[in-house]
């Protein structure tokens, strides 16, 4: 009993799991696990200085023995002192209603009680009763996924405002504390199903482990610590590299070349921090994804685009790579210009010989020849080409050489008349007709989105 407590305590003060004067809630589910970790922070209250109470939550999954549960979890907390909070819900319909299965359901409404019942209880800390073996066990199953080493450092002893003091004990140094001190606690007879891929590893994988290294469990730990600290530390590097991003108008922007020249330890990090600065959701965001946009950092190509889970797309915007909400693409209508009457296209306002062109940011002076039939303003369209000083070019080559953003290239005024383009506005407007008294003025201005 007294290794246990020791190694307990131990786990707490290694990982700063609380500090003196705060208050710890202990998710008691009934198990022997959550047992025996509320009877040992109760048992260690006065060495920690904290103030232990508990949570026991019923899923509504075993209707049967919901009862007994609630029961047991009322005598343990008196025979301790402690408070207990008590709340039910109904899983099975949760799954149902979410399209979940039942143990993601579960785990979503016990955390969100949990969450719920520390506010209740002002409690600073929710201790939960993960153990080594639910350790090796999480261990070799984001193995058999693929994950990297976030994945194979397991479950964290610490995140956020949840603790795991018995991260550092076998299941059977729990289940002999909790003979020794003749404590009860409730079956779970799913444990057994081994259709359930954590049972089997449980039940069948492990054992098979064990027979070739009797410390294979010891050993995993071991190696999943190792794995969480160089990933904590590559996130640390892949932080340093996304804080270089700036945030202008709801965009994140940052030198393509910075990550294109990264590790990809670092870098592949590093685009999953822009992507959920730029509103997308961590969990959505895969290694292929990761690839997408560092493909588009390395390519030649200084205009593509990759389109994120969430709404998300990642640029190439020249020298810079960028993350924004993907905007559906909006086609802008073909408008005629009347003299003097301001024109709304797009972001852009534009209007046919203007009072005062002077006063106006950028002017377009054309001849008055091809003008007589009016003159409109459109997109772009395939096969436009336009007279410039230096001879004819092809608009799509113009928006390239201007270095025109692909996502702006669509909403550039495009200025013609019955039979050709005269005029493209962006940072100026460029024609290659020369200003005459006698001429017509079309002038623009780019209104903010």
């Amino acid at each position: 009993m007294k290794d246990f407590l020791t190694a307990v305590e131990s786990t707490v003060q290694k990982y700063q799991m609380t500090a003196p004067g705060q208050k710890v809630l202990c998710a008691l589910s009934g198990g022997v696990d959550s047992v025996c970790m509320t009877h040992a922070l109760a048992a260690l209250r006065g060495r920690l200085g904290i103030v232990v109470c508990a949570a026991h939550f019923s899923h509504g999954i075993r209707p049967g023995s919901a009862q007994s549960e609630r029961s047991l979890a009322l005598r343990l907390c008196a025979s301790l002192g402690i408070d207990l909070l008590y709340e039910a819900g109904d899983i099975p319909a949760l799954a149902r209603e979410r399209g979940l299965s039942l143990e993601e359901a579960a785990r979503i409404a016990r955390y969100d009680f949990l969450r719920r019942a520390a506010q209740r209880s002002g409690s600073d800390r929710i201790a939960t009763a993960h153990h080594r073996d639910d350790n090796c066990e999480t261990v070799l199953l984001n193995l058999i996924r693929g994950s990297g080493t976030v994945g194979l450092g397991g479950i964290p002893p610490v995140r956020g405002g949840i603790i795991r003091p018995l991260i550092a004990c076998s299941r059977a140094q729990i289940e002999e504390y909790a003979v020794q001190n003749g404590l009860r606690w409730a079956q779970d007879e799913s444990n057994f199903d081994q259709s359930v891929p954590r049972n089997r590893l449980r039940h069948t994988v492990m054992p098979a482990l064990r027979q070739i290294n009797p410390q294979a469990d010891a050993c995993m730990a071991r190696a999943s610590e190792l794995a969480r600290l160089d990933g904590e530390y590559l996130l640390e590097c892949a932080r340093a590299l996304a804080d270089q991003a700036q945030l202008r108008g709801g965009e994140v922007s940052i030198a393509a070349g910075l990550l294109a020249k990264a590790h990809p330890a670092v870098s592949g990090r590093a685009v999953r921090l822009l992507y959920v600065r730029a509103g997308g959701r961590e969990g959505a965001f895969t290694l292929r994804h990761a690839q997408a946009v560092l493909d588009l950092c390395a390519a030649e190509c200084p205009s593509a685009s990759a389109d994120l889970p969430g709404g998300i797309c990642a640029a190439r915007r020249y020298e810079a790579l960028v993350f924004s909400a993907a905007a559906g693409k909006e086609t802008l209508p073909c408008l005629r210009l009347e003299r003097g009457v301001p024109v709304q296209w797009g972001e852009w306002t534009l209007c046919l010989a203007p009072a005062n062109p002077e006063s106006w940011p950028m002017t377009a002076w054309l001849a008055a020849e091809g003008t007589e039939n009016g003159l409109f303003v459109r997109s772009r369209a395939e096969g436009d080409v336009i007279d410039l000083p230096g001879g004819r070019k092809s608009l799509k080559k113009f928006m390239i050489d201007r270095k025109i953003p692909q996502k702006d290239r669509d909403r550039t005024p495009v200025l013609c008349d019955n039979k050709k383009v005269r005029a493209i506005f962006w940072d100026r407007a460029y024609t290659a007709e020369k200003e005459g008294g006698q001429a017509v003025a079309v002038a623009a201005r780019r209104n903010e989105r």
